[in-house]
């Protein structure tokens, strides 16, 4: 349906964006995600023909824009823009008539079958007939959106494009609206700019991540909003788990009281051992505190691996109910050397995960500093393997603590400076 070759765009020698690329498939609901200034109501003005690129291509269904005139692109293109104002008393019926123009040439209303039809069909698709005499001055915030998009569909156009078409809406007309688009791009492609990325993830069949002057990524809404993704972009800390009801992937902002202080980050890498839900609270301490934390191997299905991941933690997973592999074993001693201290949870030790505690013993050989928790022999379940490898390690690097809480303690107080 479009493709997008090449783009670049610049005002005044600064460029908003270049050597842009992008595609959308037919009856495809595209969304354009990305933090303020990344260029997304920019883009979606060249794609209809309202901004002038330096550079590439906008091809429709085989066309390039630059070859229509605005009346063949106004036939083809529907644009909703994210701010809209009637300062004029029309009625709402003849606000979606308007949409017919493209087709008809002159400013007046026709009684034409053709644009009788798309206007009902319009009307009935966006459940706005119910008001058609209606004031268009009067309406709500949510009633007018649904008026601008009826005109936008009367045009009858094969691609719509929409501008944040939730912005200032409640809850409820979020989703109405959200709704209605999602039902259009069952017939017609569909390119909008989200600014909620809950939105984006549950109705969108694709996004693209715009920034730093480009498409940093684009795909499933799961392949492309990920926690280290989004704290990158935007510089915001969010956890991204699957929502439980829907299956989506879903977005939580949250806020670390210690997040912008700097001093700990730039000078010690934490490296946690754990698995079966032992270390969340360390990760999320650690975090919570401003340090580098990377982390052990973990299984799929670990409580500890989705924590891992919803703070955007560095960290090796192994498939579930499988013994830790070679490669796995390999890229966790790459981790723990690059850490200043490695902290190993109360997680219990089976032939599965030895391998982690393996790592932990190539650490204090190699003269890392390890913390742990001084029960070892009550969670070894290996007929003592797992002790007896703590037993031949250098005794000097290793500091045991009576519980989590005053092992954190001492990290605290003792990396603070």
């Amino acid at each position: 349906m479009l493709e997008v070759n090449n783009l670049s765009v610049s005002f005044e020698e600064n460029f908003v964006f270049s050597n842009l690329d992008m595609h959308v498939n037919d009856g495809e609901l595209y969304g354009l995600i990305g933090p303020n200034g990344a260029g997304k109501t920019t883009l979606l003005k060249c794609i209809s023909g309202v901004l002038n690129p330096q550079n590439g291509s906008v091809i429709l269904k085989d066309r390039n824009i630059d070859s229509m005139s605005r009346k063949e692109i106004a036939k083809k293109i529907g644009v909703v823009p994210q701010k809209v104002k009637i300062n004029f008393n029309f009625k709402v019926e003849e606000i979606i008539e308007l949409g017919r123009l493209p087709h008809k040439g002159y400013f007046r209303i026709s009684s034409h079958s053709l644009d009788r039809d798309k206007v009902e069909e319009a009307m009935r698709a966006t459940k706005t007939h119910k008001f058609k005499e209606r004031d268009a001055t009067t309406l709500s915030g949510g009633e007018l959106q649904r008026v601008m998009i009826a005109r936008a569909l009367a045009q009858d156009p094969d691609l719509l494009l929409l501008d944040e078409p939730t912005s200032h809406l409640d809850i409820n007309h979020q989703i109405k609206i959200m709704d209605l688009v999602k039902t259009i791009s069952e017939e017609k492609s569909v390119v909008a700019v989200f600014h909620d990325l809950n939105l984006a993830s549950h109705y969108c069949d694709r996004v693209a991540l715009l920034g730093n002057g480009r498409i940093l990524n684009s795909g499933k809404p799961e392949e492309v909003i990920k926690s280290s993704t989004i704290e990158q972009v935007y510089g915001a800390r969010v956890t991204v788990d699957k929502h439980p009801i829907t299956g989506k992937v879903h977005v939580t902002p949250i806020h670390f009281p210690n997040q912008n202080l700097n001093e700990k980050t730039d000078k010690l890498r934490i490296h946690v051992v754990c698995g079966g839900g032992t270390g969340t609270d360390i990760m999320r301490e650690l975090v919570n505190e401003g340090y580098n934390v990377t982390a052990g191997v973990l299984n799929v299905l670990d409580s500890d691996k989705k924590a891992a991941e919803s703070m955007g933690i560095p960290h090796i997973q192994e498939s579930p109910f499988s013994d830790i592999t070679e490669a796995s074993m390999r890229e966790n001693i790459r981790l723990i050397k690059s850490a200043d201290l490695i902290i190993l949870s109360e997680v219990p030790f089976g032939e599965g995960n030895i391998r982690n505690l393996e790592a932990v013993a190539w650490a204090l050989n190699n003269d890392k500093k390890v913390y742990m928790i001084d029960d070892l022999e009550d969670r070894d379940f290996t007929d003592d393997k797992a002790f007896d490898l703590l037993e031949d390690t250098k005794e000097d690097n290793l500091r045991l603590f009576k519980d989590t809480s005053t092992l954190l303690d001492s990290v605290l107080e003792n990396t603070g400076d």
